[in-house]
């Protein structure tokens, strides 16, 4: 696939050249355009890189090493050392340096990691030397917003951009995976990177998209009929913790838990009829909760007296109303749903607005 990506860079930095777009402020010297790339050829993404190299070598032949009457000449550069067996901070900014000091040079094809972009795309910018990634993912190398405060900015020294890439950044990437595995009815999936900017950045979108709610309920039915109904966004953590009147996990551990939760940007809170746990949850939310929560209390039409599916799920006089839970809920800021479905309607409505 890389190798695809490749050669699509290839011609089209070639159909460029030809064309005019890419005339570079450094002119090459006579009739003779220097292409280079700068990837890793030591170590364990040689096989990779080779197919990406051969990919380029076989578009420069389908060109007969030629563009808008110039001939073309191909340096393979490696950006990794023998003594780490991947890419090298130092040895990309040597390549790069080497590139830019080359008048003969037109186009940097590279680099296959991200972080090697980082240091070479600054060192290239400064000298308005063109480059093409056929495989950099991460967000931050052109995307504000995506990345750290300062990207990506601090990549154009001159204020010019002067990078491009043909693959799609991991905000699409790890998004798209998310999605699919949602569709292919994934419920639980360990996400694990190699602490490289490619492998962290999937990993962080895919965590991100996978599941942005947090779930604690009294009803065990409910807790299905809600993962269902928003099943397409996603759950960070789903918890049930019973309806009986002596219980270990109570709503509040749980809303704690959820505040504290990076993953988690809302929360639905399950209750139902009997006893004080949703008024008591409500204070903690008032107090200690900054993130949205919605609310549902099962019970409206339960008669007082009657014991209702759980032995917690019966109403003392006026104490543990449904009523008394939805007022006590709302007066803490949570929007509380007159049905589980309209109290995902609510959920959707929140989320779109984060």
């Amino acid at each position: 696939m890389k190798g695809r990506w490749a050669r699509l860079g290839v011609a089209a930095a070639a159909m460029a050249m030809a064309a005019g777009v890419l005339t570079p402020l450094a002119q090459a010297q006579g009739d003779t355009i220097k292409i280079v790339s700068s990837l890793p050829r030591t170590g364990s993404s040689k096989g990779q890189t080779d197919t990406i190299v051969n990919a380029m070598k076989m578009a420069f032949e389908e060109a007969n090493y030629q563009a808008g009457g110039f001939t073309i000449t191909y340096d393979d550069m490696d950006d990794a050392t023998p003594a780490r067996g991947a890419w090298d901070a130092g040895k990309e900014a040597e390549n790069a340096n080497k590139a830019v000091n080359d008048t003969d040079v037109m186009v940097y094809l590279g680099t296959f990691n991200s972080g090697a972009a980082k240091v070479a795309i600054p060192v290239l910018n400064r000298s308005n030397l063109v480059m093409i990634s056929p495989a950099n993912t991460y967000p931050g190398l052109t995307k504000p917003g995506k990345g750290e405060p300062n990207e990506p900015d601090i990549y154009y020294p001159n204020g010019v951009r002067n990078y491009a890439r043909v693959v799609p950044a991991d905000d699409l990437q790890g998004a798209v995976a998310a999605n699919w595995a949602k569709q292919v009815g994934a419920t639980n999936v360990y996400v694990l990177d190699d602490t490289e900017l490619y492998g962290h950045g999937i990993a962080q979108v895919f965590a991100d998209t996978a599941g942005k709610i947090g779930l604690v309920s009294k009803s065990g039915t409910l807790t299905y009929q809600m993962m269902y109904e928003l099943r397409d966004i996603g759950f960070s953590t789903a918890v049930g913790i019973g309806g009986d009147p002596i219980i270990g996990t109570t709503h509040i551990d749980c809303l704690a838990a959820f505040q504290d939760d990076p993953e988690t940007a809302a929360v639905v809170m399950i209750g139902e009829i009997g006893g004080d746990a949703e008024e008591r949850a409500a204070a903690f939310i008032e107090q200690h909760v900054t993130k949205p929560v919605v609310g549902y209390v099962a019970g409206f039409t339960a008669p007082e007296g009657k014991t209702m599916g759980h032995a917690g799920a019966i109403i003392s006089g006026s104490a543990g109303t449904a009523q008394a839970k939805k007022e006590a809920l709302e007066k803490a800021g949570v929007r509380v749903g007159k049905t589980p479905s309209e109290t995902a309607a609510l959920v959707r409505e929140i989320i779109k607005g984060l």
